[in-house]
């Protein structure tokens, strides 16, 4: 409805009538018992609609708005019914009739929408529909009018209300869409009402929600119905209301059968029941006491349940009264009962005590009627019940003590009928299966407090109670616990995994939480960032200013006895989420906030868990315990900890730190220090390993003397290590490892090309942070320059207006003659992708030291574009015998658009192409390569038909070869019909060609196989002396040779390593870094067969057997550094050493050498 009929309904208070201004409500002069409204029957029944003849009028429509318009009008009918209408336990001969579809008794002239629900003063409410309604005028010849008669003869008279032609007020009515309802309501002198429905539509019409039903004085004295308004739930079939303003969806879809008729019936009047209930059974559980009985016959249609103690007599109930459950003063008892069950229950809810004898009272009730309640009070049915003890409450303790405690519990609520005790249970185990000397204790029920004593130190007790009578006793309270208290210590260990519970503790931890402000920082239990699962502790700061002295975030540790001893030390793990985030080690004397705070150390924290080591034995103080203290960083961000330890200072401990200061391609510089800078009486002991597993005792390790701090790693492959290292305090004393984690700068070999070949952004590349990174794929004008569609382009608009990438470190470069070149381009992002006039610039900068420092070779600024790819070049001559690093940094100055680079090479001028790619006519379809090995290298690829590339780069794979040494190679592969062929290229020299004398190897022929039963070909390749020291590349082709099907000695179908007539097959190319020649597999004096080492090449252990006896060996590394010896032997694990070649020495009592190589896989 819309605003201005709040309005009008403000204005329509003035009672309007065509029979009379003014008129009195006239009641009769005998007054009925009082009935209630809901207790009204409801039936329906299919009728007539039976429009009444010559009515006298009330109102009728004369217009569509304005005065003639009947919306919200109320008509007083004074004196209009001729019989006495019994409504509600009242007579009434006047009414009040509304336009909005109901009737109503008494002075209220107030309208409503939902006159059974509204908290208007109605003397009682008729309502067959009652809504917010209106008048038509002239639809279709249809205007609305409400008229009303007198039908029958006495004693059979109806007094009529008729509603003709109304509609929802919100459904505005046209001529071919409107509301059309007509409506009755029918008061018999015998109290019924009825309601007859004519209502119909015309096209469709909007809904409202109609409210059927009658009222009484106040709206929860209600009766009416409800309905969906579908299907399944309409007038037609329509149930109970359950509550006032429940109603019935009225649309035009579903609307109530021409005369249906809604039948109302008064209740009858009340009759006093004849008889009582029978067989009153009553039974307790503890305290709670259920009873059940047999109903009287004639059968009442509720019952009133008294309860008295023992000794006290209810009164009588009053007929007309309703008892609701509570203690009833004027019934002299508690009503534990008023209803038409024959159970019952009574609990402490219901005022139940414990050990009490009570008498429960049950009379007979008719209520359903018009004068009801009343209550047959003959020889009511009676019994008597002893229930048992309430039970023992509100336990706690006090006073807790190393070996005592003091439980405290509540009076108990129970009464004197039986003698009671209190029972008191102390156990160290929750299912009270070992308790301690004297429990249970047996306490008399006035006690409310125990002494205990004798108990262990730092021991979790479990306390438990009931109360127990002569007859029966209760159940056992809710189990409490208790810790008692810690004597201090001289060492611990914790993890946090022994307790559960955020805000709980391992006991005799704790914590101190103050603030400068009014938000208290938090220290907690969790389980979502732990080093050690599944616990540990979090610090948060929660709005609290980390810095200022006031805060106060402390883990506190047990008492300590030692802290000033000198002798101990504290190890903990811990990491930060917000920089600058520090941990404190603080001694206390308290474990509360009134504890003086002395700072031990302060230490910096990363956002990895790492291992901290306070060394406490300058501290002379008083403390008595120790805290972990979270101290600056950003309020909102955490700090977590795990793994504490207080233990003695080892005499020979590791070290105090361990510092990666740079890496290399083949290797890193490793720094540390000591505890007080104390360097160890004899030497360190370090090796590097592939896995963070702690060496193993008898792992292969080099010494290097006391006195050093640093140590240069080389020679080894690309990769991740591990580097440990150990003081040797004696000979017979070793310190426990310490390590440290690093990765070798990332290279690649010159000459060097990168294509894009695969969706795979490029080993060893770095790419900008969002939104400056680079994408690498393929999209609008931004498409790949060459052999692949890829490229690597970036989207440069407003909001993305630089981006950054570098490539991987290349080198070292050989000769002075190497280029540097790349494509680039920049095309709009709108089609068709047109170059920019305007767009921007980007610097080429290039990093001789790994990307630390950068010099720019040239800005390219807002040059011209072509539409196609730009190729820039620079020369690289000043870069001799150096690793070179390139970076891109792009920057917008106007449009939307796309910056595209492809093709980056480093090469000599006189190769156009280095490392160029072979052509297959049908790609590698089901002929390719799925397995090599050569020396370390043992790569596994795919075998899928259809799917698999011709080409892979496997160059992040790599192996070290050494001048003058013959290696092994095999290659795996399927072969689809015909036979293929295989070749190795290895470019010895570094010019980035293959084509060079002794740098092509045929490995052989394949027979056709599928890939499960795919064959393997192995040969042998041997490493020139004279090849170029350094990383390089290594090419294996297989391709399928057609002759070789009917003739097997056709000729090899490989003509080259960029070959353009191969049929079908594969390339894969690899890396290997060329290292100074060194010994041969095996170069000895000793006679052949005379000694043994197996397995070799090797993944763990290596094995010696020898017909003579072995005095000794030594293990070297590939750099002749000393790694580990030995007297006699007969097994050496190389587990946790790096993969690598290593050569071992061994020499046998005749004084006999032998020297040979291994490998460690």
């Amino acid at each position: 409805m819309m605003t201005n009929r709040f309005f009008k309904l403000l204005k329509k208070t003035v009672t309007k009538t065509k029979l009379s201004l003014f008129g009195a409500l006239v009641l009769s002069t005998w007054q009925v018992n009082a009935q209630t409204v809901s207790l009204y029957s409801f039936s329906q029944s299919a009728g007539t609609y039976t429009v009444l003849t010559n009515p006298l009028n009330i109102a009728v429509a004369t217009a569509s708005s304005g005065a003639g318009f009947l919306d919200e009008n109320v008509y007083t009918l004074d004196n209009v019914i001729p019989f006495q209408f019994s409504f509600n336990g009242s007579s009434y001969n006047s009414v009040k009739v509304h336009a909005n579809g109901f009737i109503s008794f008494g002075a209220t002239t107030s309208n409503s929408t939902d006159p059974i629900s509204s908290g208007l003063a109605y003397s009682g409410v008729i309502s067959p529909l009652g809504a917010d309604l209106a008048s038509m005028f002239a639809i279709n010849n249809l205007t609305s009018s409400i008229d009303y008669s007198v039908v029958g003869t006495a004693p059979n008279r109806e007094f009529v209300v008729q509603w003709s032609h109304f509609r929802p007020y919100s459904s505005n009515p046209t001529a071919n869409s409107y509301h059309d309802w007509s409506f009755q309501a029918r008061l018999h002198e015998n109290g019924t009402i009825k309601y007859v429905y004519n209502l119909s539509s015309q096209g469709a019409p909007s809904a409202t929600n109609a409210k059927v039903g009658l009222r009484g004085t106040a709206s929860n004295d209600y009766v009416n119905r409800t309905a969906s308004g579908n299907t399944s739930s309409n007038w037609n079939n329509s149930t109970a209301g359950t509550n006032s303003s429940s109603g019935i969806a009225t649309n035009y879809n579903f609307l109530p059968s021409q005369g249906l008729t809604f039948n109302w019936t008064p209740p009858s009047t009340c009759v006093t029941s004849t008889s009582q209930p029978t067989n009153l059974t009553l039974n307790n559980t503890g305290i709670i006491i259920n009873g059940s009985y047999t109903g009287s016959s004639p059968s009442a249609d509720k019952y009133l349940i008294l309860r008295n103690l023992a000794g006290t007599v209810p009164n009588n109930p009053v007929n007309g009264t309703v008892y609701t459950t509570g203690n009833n003063t004027s019934l002299n008892s508690y009503v534990a009962y008023y209803g038409a069950n024959t159970t019952f229950e009574n609990n402490y809810n219901h005022g139940i005590k414990g050990n009490n004898q009570y008498t429960y009272t049950i009379y007979s009730v008719s209520s359903n009627c018009s004068n009801g309640p009343l209550y047959n009070v003959q020889n009511p049915l009676t019994a008597n019940i002893t229930n048992c003890p309430i039970g023992v409450s509100g336990i706690t303790t006090s006073s807790a003590t190393t070996h005592s405690f003091n439980i405290h519990w509540s009076v108990s609520e129970n009464g004197t009928a039986n003698a009671i005790n209190t029972v008191l249970e102390v156990a160290t185990d929750s299912n009270f299966t070992n308790m301690i000397a004297g429990s249970p204790f047996t306490l008399p029920i006035t006690n409310i407090s125990r002494a205990i004593n004798g108990l262990q130190p730092n021991t979790q007790y479990y306390i438990r109670g009931k109360n127990v009578s002569t007859q029966c006793e209760s159940s056992y309270s809710s189990t409490s616990t208790v810790y008692t208290t810690c004597l201090a210590t001289s060492v611990l260990n914790e993890n946090f995994d022994s307790v559960t519970g955020t805000n709980n503790l391992p006991n005799c931890w704790s914590k101190i939480l103050t603030s400068n402000n009014s938000s208290t920082p938090t220290i907690s239990l969790t389980t979502t960032d732990n080093f050690s699962a599944p616990n540990n502790i979090s610090f948060y700061g929660n709005g609290a200013t980390t810095t200022d002295a006031a805060t106060k975030i402390i883990l506190v540790s047990p008492e300590l006895n030692n802290i000033n001893s000198g002798t101990h030390r504290l190890r903990f793990k811990a990491r930060r989420t917000s920089a600058d985030t520090k941990v404190q080690i603080v001694a206390l004397t308290e474990n509360t906030a009134s504890a003086t705070v002395e700072i031990i150390q302060t230490l910096p924290l990363t956002t990895n868990y790492e291992e901290y080591i306070v060394y406490i034995n300058n501290y002379s103080g008083s403390a008595n315990y120790l805290g972990i203290r979270r101290f600056d960083g950003g309020t909102w961000s955490y700090m977590y900890v795990d793994d504490v330890i207080w233990e003695p200072i080892p005499s020979c401990p590791e070290l105090a730190t361990i510092t990666l200061n740079s890496t290399t391609p083949v290797g890193a510089n490793i720094s540390w220090t000591n505890v007080n800078n104390q360097q160890p009486a004899n030497s360190y002991e370090y090796i590097v390993t592939t896995s963070n597993t702690t060496p193993a005792n008898n792992s292969a390790v080099t010494t290097i003397a006391s006195g050093t701090n640093t140590i240069n790693l080389s020679s080894l492959s690309n990769g991740t290590y591990y580097f440990w290292i150990r003081r040797l305090c004696s000979a017979t004393e070793k310190s426990p490892w310490k390590s440290i984690s690093f990765t070798t700068v990332p290279t690649a070999p010159a000459p060097w090309k990168e294509e894009f070949l695969t969706s795979n952004f490029p080993n060893g590349w770095t790419n900008g942070t969002s939104p400056q990174s680079f994408t690498l794929g393929t999209v609008r004008g931004a498409t790949g320059n060459g052999v692949s569609a890829n490229n690597l382009y970036k989207n440069m608009f407003n909001n993305a207006a630089s981006g950054t990438f570098s490539t991987i470190a290349v080198g070292p470069l050989n000769a002075t003659d190497y280029t540097f070149s790349f494509d680039y381009k920049q095309s709009n992002y709108s089609s068709p992708h047109a170059s920019l006039t305007d767009w921007g610039n980007f610097e080429v900068q290039i990093s001789t030291d790994f990307g630390t420092t950068w010099t720019t070779l040239v800005t390219v600024n807002n040059e011209a574009g072509t539409g196609n790819y730009i190729t820039k070049t620079y020369s690289l001559a000043n870069y001799l015998n150096q690793y070179i690093k390139i970076r891109i940094n792009a920057n917008r100055t106007a449009g939307d658009y796309d910056l595209s680079f492809d093709n980056f090479e480093i090469k000599s001028p006189g190769n156009v192409n280095p490392f160029c790619l072979p052509t297959y006519q049908y790609n590698s379809d089901g002929n390719m390569i799925t397995k090599v090995t050569f020396n370390t290298i043992d790569n596994t690829s795919p075998a899928t038909s259809g799917t698999t590339p011709s080409y892979e780069d496997f160059t992040n794979i790599s192996t070290d070869i050494n001048q003058g040494n013959t290696y092994p190679i095999s290659v795996k592969g399927p072969s689809s019909t015909f036979p293929s062929d295989v070749m190795a290229y290895i470019d010895f020299n570094h010019n980035g060609i293959f084509d060079d004398a002794g740098e092509s190897f045929y490995i052989g022929q394949l027979a056709d196989a599928n890939p499960a039963n795919a064959n393997t070909i192995t040969s042998n390749i041997t490493i020139p002396s004279t090849a170029v020291l350094g990383n390089t590349k290594m090419r294996i082709m297989k391709n399928t040779n057609i002759a070789a099907y009917s003739n097997p000695s056709a000729p090899n179908s490989i003509s080259g390593p960029c070959a353009t007539d191969l049929r079908a097959g594969q390339v894969e190319d690899y890396a290997v870094n060329i290292v100074a020649g060194s010994l041969s597999t095996t170069e000895n004096n000793i006679s052949k067969g005379t000694i043994r080492i197996y397995p070799n090449p090797t993944t763990s252990i290596i094995k010696i057997d020898s017909k003579e006896k072995i005095k000794s060996f030594e293990l070297y590394n590939i750099s002749g550094q000393l790694i580990k010896k030995g007297g006699k032997v007969e097994e050496i694990s190389l587990e946790n050493n790096v993969s690598g070649i290593y050569i071992i020495k061994i020499t046998l009592e005749n004084k006999e050498t032998s020297v040979s190589k291994v490998i460690k896989k």
